[in-house]
């Protein structure tokens, strides 16, 4: 993202740069939504609607980054970051880890 915020140049040399890098990034969400739905029998609805709100947050933050607008793309990172914070809670708690963990110190020593 640093590269996108940062480049120089001329417009044409920009919509030359953002054509290539918003191909790269738009397969690599689009590989994401895939990866959902294929599991989709599996992930509970809480974890489902995250995860698509992470997908979602994740094409604003890169679209922030198209945009040259470093506020627009720092609150951007910030709400990808407090989406993925959640994501990983809801899957933590779905897999009991924390008590999980607990068990396996325990039987550890």
């Amino acid at each position: 993202m640093d590269e996108m915020l940062d480049h120089e140049g001329t417009n044409k040399k920009w919509e030359k740069f953002l054509n290539k890098e918003s191909e790269y990034y738009d397969g690599i969400v689009e590989d994401f939504y895939k990866s959902i739905f294929r599991s989709l029998p599996m992930i509970p609805s809480d974890i489902y609607k995250e995860l698509i709100k992470f997908g979602q947050e994740s094409t604003q933050f890169i679209t922030s980054a198209f945009d040259k607008d470093e506020d627009l793309t720092v609150k951007a990172h910030e709400k990808l970051d407090q989406s993925l914070r959640t994501v990983i809670s809801l899957i933590r708690n779905d897999l009991n880890v924390d008590k999980l963990n607990v068990t396996l110190s325990k039987r550890l020593k």
